[in-house]
């Protein structure tokens, strides 16, 4: 009887999104920032609810207020009289934490996130002539009508000449950068960095030597620390290298023992030179950089072209977008409308 009354069939009904939006025009100012360009990578119509028309509930989730207390900490735990434990427990008396939540920061994460701490300290001692910016706020115009803004959690230039970005992670290693997914326009944060950083006057000149994912906080299977280990191996420095051991020895002076102890997988081979499985030419940053400019401006021009179809982006292996989508009662994606990674098109084909 309800499906009479209703008159269609179930699964039949066309939920495309046949009305066309015009939020924007060709002539609109668009900024994004890295989190928008993945969200609209993973799916148009989820940015279109989320960013155009304001749908995002309200609630307060655990994981982006713990990220966000981190990176709070670590954007000032350096200053003089900073009292990590006064701090740390103001703050989460400050957030919108549920008890269960508070409880567990202050009885374990508190301690993590001093070790990370004092790895970031111990780190910061085998930098060469650093100078350190925390929390640094970059934009950049793409062109007259779109600006990409970006805030790089630790920026620091070694010896006035070379760069090197890291992204502070709560999450675990599924956060890690992955190149295969960046044509995906997913994993675009630190191509981002190469981007905001290569185009800012203020370090225009600077060279690209290491973009870098931080894990902050362990898992049961690499909180691993051998006694003469400077830090836990959750805690070294996850993503790309130059190719250059002089660079990489202003990075971290203790390669000249074979093997970085902040950087994960660096090492010299038995002949002494850098172990090039483990790093990348400075023409690699370049195509990092070029790809994500790319995938700013083909961003730009479908939002303006108001393309907000469902397309989810949908990994066979995983659940991909649609798995904490807050939007799922809205669009009823079906199987026809998801889209596989470019990688895993390439296998089908």
């Amino acid at each position: 009887k309800i499906r009479d009354a209703v008159g269609i069939e179930y699964n039949t009904y066309d939920n495309s999104y046949l009305y066309k939006a015009n939020e924007f025009n060709s002539e609109s100012e668009l900024k994004l920032s890295t989190t928008q360009l993945e969200q609209y990578s993973n799916c148009p119509f989820h940015y279109y609810l989320s960013r155009v028309i304001n749908l995002d509930p309200e609630e307060t989730i655990f994981a982006i207020e713990l990220g966000n207390l981190a990176h709070y900490i670590f954007q000032h735990f350096r200053e003089e009289n900073f009292d990590f434990d006064d701090e740390f427990d103001k703050q989460v008396a400050e957030r919108a934490f549920k008890p269960i939540e508070s409880f567990l920061l202050k009885n374990k994460l508190k301690d993590q996130i001093r070790e990370a701490c004092r790895s970031i300290k111990e780190r910061e001692k085998h930098y060469y002539h650093p100078n350190i910016y925390n929390e640094y706020e970059l934009n950049l115009k793409l062109d007259n009508k779109t600006l990409i803004t970006g805030k790089i959690d630790n920026l620091v230039v070694l010896d006035n000449q070379f760069a090197v970005c890291i992204d502070y992670k709560t999450g675990g290693s599924s956060s890690n950068f992955s190149p295969a997914k960046l044509k995906d326009g997913i994993s675009t944060q630190l191509p981002t960095y190469i981007l905001l950083v290569s185009g800012s006057e203020k370090f225009s000149d600077c060279q690209i030597s290491g973009i870098y994912i931080n894990h902050v906080l362990s898992d049961s299977i690499s909180s691993h620390k051998d006694d003469d280990e400077l830090i836990y191996d959750y805690l070294k420095l996850q993503g790309k290298t130059i190719n250059d051991l002089s660079i990489v020895s202003k990075i971290d002076d203790t390669i000249a023992d074979g093997v970085s102890s902040f950087i994960a997988t660096v090492k010299l081979d038995k002949n002494q030179v850098l172990d090039q499985r483990y790093v990348i030419s400075s023409n690699e940053f370049d195509e990092y950089r070029d790809t994500v400019k790319d995938l700013f401006y083909d961003a730009a021009r479908k939002i303006r072209n108001n393309d907000f179809e469902i397309s989810p982006l949908f990994s066979k292996e995983k659940d991909g977008a649609c798995k904490y989508c807050d939007f799922k009662d809205i669009c009823y994606v079906k199987a026809a409308q998801r889209r596989l990674p470019k990688e895993e098109e390439d296998e089908q084909s």
